[in-house]
């Protein structure tokens, strides 16, 4: 189903077996059951590169040879069960890796670690775009997380390609969370021999630390990759200041979003010389070019009326993504008796205080939240006016997407500079929500014509082939 398959006419094949009929543990000689051990272990192994349906079957098919050995009347139960379990067992920790004949180089192993869960926020979209348009197949990847790992899209590329995820699981939100990052990343690269670690985080602790266990573990290429700014605080300072002494010895290559996210990672002498790179958070262009049946559909989809305005923001519901700002810019709008409704897709931590200051100002029906999605694209199209009143961001690349689908697009003074890439692009300050409220009712009697402005977003660079070859170059 999976690969080209040949059949080699001159090949011979050595049957060791008395008889060429199927194997039976139960009644098999007791000198040849030693090799059921391996039968049951890689059956495990097929059964689950199948999912669920196949992990449902292998588990059937073991009850069923457990109930068949037990009321069997042969002998060796006890020992014929005992080797049943010890494969079902084998089959946590047995993942061979395919040797493929035709390739005699060998192949670069590159360890893509988190050190944030891998969910569906910006920095996973990212990506997803990248690792779809990665075209070296000499590149073997492992993404790692210390957290969760719950985004689907990327779980089935991964599977897809045979490559790995590795998420331990730990609690994002726990105070221990640095704790965890450094016991994943030391875990990951005891285990294994990575030609290649890319770090990827908005924590310079992160950055840090696991560029250092990287380094002390021999891989040859560390590699740093801010994703955020933050916030200029005490706790800020001292660690930047504590990082910047030492990164330059453990990290080989850095690498930022914006040279904003650049700035607030990496020490001075590396900004001033240039050793930065910008890699461009690329998209999917095409994916976000604009569809006016889509938009119908997806309306209808989500119970939304033709003359209602349609606001849009997409990111995690934490501190940074200052969701908050939009339920008093909805609460300004509903005094006005302005026809309209909120969506928010994305989860996080302040998704009960946004509901309780919701309910407050009684706007309940004016919201429509969605958790993760693998959509935006479509929930785009859907809406009329994209808002990212982000605190700090190290890019925001839903703002690259909204613009994609020819989207008005409305951020805070806070985003940088370098998704001002078409017209529909404005900032506003996070001191005036006046000002916010008075923008989107101007917009609303102004309806731009929806036209794709994708040609734009590629030919500012911010198409995702371009920045995939980029960085396979890198890890190369």
């Amino acid at each position: 189903k999976k690969y080209n398959c040949y059949f080699v006419c001159d090949s011979q094949v050595i049957h060791k077996s008395n008889n060429n009929v199927g194997s039976n543990i139960v009644k098999d000689d007791s000198n040849r059951l030693d090799r059921y051990f391996y039968a049951y272990r890689n059956e495990g192994y097929l059964y689950r590169k199948i999912g669920i349906r196949g992990n449902i079957y292998y588990l059937l098919k073991r009850i069923y040879h457990i109930f068949k050995i037990l009321f069997s009347k042969s002998k060796n139960k006890k020992e014929k069960l005992k080797i049943l379990k010890k494969g079902v067992k084998a089959v946590k920790n047995f993942n061979p890796k395919i040797e493929y004949v035709k390739n005699s180089t060998k192949k670069i192993k590159v360890l893509e670690f988190f050190g944030e869960p891998l969910l569906y926020g910006g920095q996973e979209a990212f990506m997803i775009n990248m690792y779809k348009n990665f075209m070296n197949k000499n590149i073997s990847y492992t993404f790692c997380t210390p957290f969760e790992s719950g985004n689907k899209n990327l779980i089935e590329m991964a599977k897809i390609r045979d490559d790995e995820i590795v998420a331990y699981n730990y609690k994002f939100e726990s105070k221990l969370r640095k704790k965890y990052i450094k016991q994943a990343a030391k875990d990951i690269l005891n285990k294994n021999k990575f030609d290649v670690i890319h770090i990827q985080s908005g924590s310079i602790y992160t950055l840090f630390e696991v560029a250092k266990i990287a380094k002390k573990s021999g891989v040859k290429k560390v590699i740093v990759h801010s994703h955020c700014t933050g916030i200029n605080n005490l706790k800020y300072k001292l660690i930047k200041k504590y990082s910047d002494m030492f990164i330059q010895k453990y990290a080989d290559k850095f690498l930022a979003c914006s040279l904003l996210a650049g700035e607030w990672k990496f020490p001075k002498k590396i900004m001033e010389e240039n050793k930065c790179i910008v890699v461009k958070n690329g998209i999917d262009t095409e994916k976000f070019k604009f569809n006016k049946n889509k938009r119908d559909e997806y309306r209808k989809l989500l119970n939304l009326k033709d003359d209602e305005f349609v606001l849009c923001n997409v990111g995690r519901l934490e501190y940074q993504k200052n969701q908050e700002f939009i339920v008093e810019i909805a609460n300004l709008l509903n005094n006005q008796n302005f026809n309209f409704k909120v969506i928010i897709v994305g989860s996080g931590s302040l998704k009960d205080d946004l509901n309780q200051k919701i309910n407050n100002y009684n706007l309940n029906n004016k919201f429509i939240f969605l958790e993760n999605r693998s959509d935006v694209a479509e929930i785009l199209m859907a809406s009329d006016l994209f808002v990212l009143p982000s605190r700090f961001e190290g890019l925001g690349i839903v703002a690259i997407e909204s613009q994609a689908s020819g989207l008005q697009t409305i951020c805070s003074k806070e985003i940088p500079i370098e998704t001002n890439i078409t017209d529909l692009i404005s900032y506003l300050s996070l001191d005036n929500v006046e000002q916010w409220a008075n923008e989107i009712v101007n917009l609303s009697k102004n309806k731009v014509k929806r036209e794709n402005s994708y040609k734009e977003i590629e030919n500012a660079g911010y198409d995702a082939k371009e920045s995939a070859k980029l960085l396979e170059e890198l890890y190369t």
